[in-house]
């Protein structure tokens, strides 16, 4: 009687074997699209395509690549032209739907590549379609594409158009009784790079109240030396003058 069991052990040794080359040819179809595939990006560069998955529009034979570089506006030609994107390099890439960080946000990973299309199954590539990439920051992971405080220099209190200090800002150093027009009831957010307590009102000259309901009626908002927020109501978008000053209730 002929002895199965050398075929049993063969068969399974042919199973495991195919069943090797079918995780081995998954994996491979699995990585990110190749350098190749995006041409004329070297290492260490974040690149701009015209066209998608890495190609150029009529006329023009290169992308534009970046190092280490963190615009906050691109020059008129090339903004809201980005059709795809191959970063080429260790840090997220965070792409942003208008100047200074702002608008719709979309994270590319380190080497990953990305087509940035009303199609797409990505809803933040599908969200940046519909507004154009803008500006754009290299970040050393995905939740500080959400956030732009970074910018705020030292000894300075800085507003935000947007939540997070992101989207246009402007920087102070002193006490203000009234800001320009565009930034009269403008902030989102504020980070406090001073020494000192920031003092937010809500009528020019550093006056006026508001009535919270969690904390009743009080002259100014304070944001602690060193602090950054993003504002809620009743200051979202009401705030007029600030001031510097030594105490943290603000009440002088």
């Amino acid at each position: 009687m002929t002895d199965s069991r050398p075929v049993k052990i063969n068969i399974l040794r042919g199973s495991w074997i195919v069943g090797a080359l079918a995780l081995l040819c998954s994996a491979l179809f699995a990585l990110p699209a190749s350098a190749d595939a995006y041409p004329d990006c070297a290492t260490d560069r974040l690149c701009l395509y015209t066209g998608q998955k890495g190609s150029m529009a009529a006329g023009e034979t290169k992308p534009r690549a970046y190092e280490h570089q963190n615009p906050q506006s691109y020059s008129g030609e090339f903004s809201d032209k980005t059709k795809s994107v191959f970063n080429n390099t260790g840090y997220w890439a965070c792409l942003y739907g208008e100047t200074g960080w702002g608008s719709a946000v979309a994270a590319v990973k380190p080497g990953g590549t990305a087509d940035i299309s009303a199609q797409s199954s990505v809803e933040e590539l599908k969200n940046m379609a519909a507004v154009g990439v803008s500006s754009h920051k290299l970040a050393p992971s995905r939740g500080l594409c959400f956030t732009g405080y970074e910018r705020c220099p030292d000894n300075q209190l800085c507003l935000f158009k947007e939540t997070a200090g992101r989207g246009a800002w402007i920087a102070f150093t002193a006490s203000t009784d009234a800001y320009a027009t565009e930034w009269d009831r403008a902030a989102m957010s504020v980070m406090n790079r001073t020494t000192k307590h920031a003092c937010l009102y809500s009528n020019i000259g550093q006056t006026g109240s508001w009535n919270s309901v969690t904390n009743g009626v009080h002259k100014a908002y304070a944001v602690l030396s060193g602090d950054s927020t993003s504002l809620v109501q009743p200051y979202l978008g009401d705030v007029q003058s600030h001031k510097l000053a030594s105490n943290s209730d603000c009440t002088s």
